[in-house]
């Protein structure tokens, strides 16, 4: 094979793997279609972060948290909705709480529910993430800090 039909199908194949290089993201779909809510998880409220929640302890991307309760001083319970499965929740906070100064406790993890303790940073608490019956793509986040007296 020679001359033009050659030279279209070297173009031809050369942009095919241009444009498989081109996601426009380094993330992966399903991770970024995560960060979204769907539907059968609107929440009634939407609460802004609560100081009392150190700024550098991570949440989930596109959490929404709706509730917020401090029943002791130096105590937080906080209650969210994260887009996801309840695995991918689970493993945001392991993967992303010991980098940030957080030692992890011994998990333990049931049909629909996975949770660990945790340490660090002047705070002990707890995570705990459960799947919301008849919602796939969203669990519930309870979310237990109390600030450690030194």
């Amino acid at each position: 094979m020679n001359g033009p039909l050659t030279l279209l199908l070297g173009l031809a194949c050369g942009l095919a793997a241009l444009a498989a290089g081109c996601g426009g993201s380094d993330e992966p779909a399903a991770t970024a279609r995560a960060q979204t809510l769907p539907a059968c998880a609107s929440p009634s409220a939407r609460l802004r972060r609560p100081r009392a929640l150190p700024a550098a302890f991570p949440l989930p991307p596109g959490t929404v948290l709706t509730s917020s309760k401090a029943p002791h001083a130096g105590q937080l319970i906080l209650g969210g909705i994260v887009p996801g499965e309840l695995g991918d929740a689970a493993d945001f906070f392991a993967g992303e709480l010991p980098p940030r100064g957080y030692r992890l406790g011994r998990g333990d993890a049931e049909a629909g529910e996975e949770e660990a303790p945790f340490t660090g940073r002047g705070v002990r608490g707890r995570w705990r993430v459960s799947a919301i019956g008849g919602c796939p793509g969203a669990v519930t986040m309870t979310l237990v800090l109390i600030r450690q007296t030194p």
